[in-house]
C-alpha cells in the first residue's frame, strides 16, 4: 500500500497511478483527501478526460509523478 506522504506529494500534478489490480490510471491529481472518520480511507482524485476518479489508498500500488 502506498504511503500517505506519497499521496500528498501527487496533489496538483500529472500522475500515473498503478493500481493493485494491475490497471493504470493516468491524469491530473486534483487533490489528496483526508478521511472524515475512522471508517474511511485516505484517497486522491484523478481527472482524466474530464472525469474525476476517486482512488482509495488500499487500491494504489504505486504513484509516479510525471511533471
Amino acid at each position: 500500500m502506498i504511503s500517505v506522504d506519497e499521496m500528498k506529494k501527487a496533489a496538483n500534478k500529472e500522475v500515473e497511478v498503478k493500481l493493485i489490480n494491475g490497471k493504470i490510471s493516468k491524469g491530473y491529481c486534483t487533490e489528496y483527501l483526508w478521511p472524515e472518520d475512522e471508517d474511511e480511507e485516505h484517497n486522491i482524485t484523478v481527472r482524466r478526460d474530464g472525469i474525476l476518479f476517486e482512488i482509495n489508498q488500499s487500491e494504489i500500488e504505486e504513484i509516479e509523478i510525471l511533471n
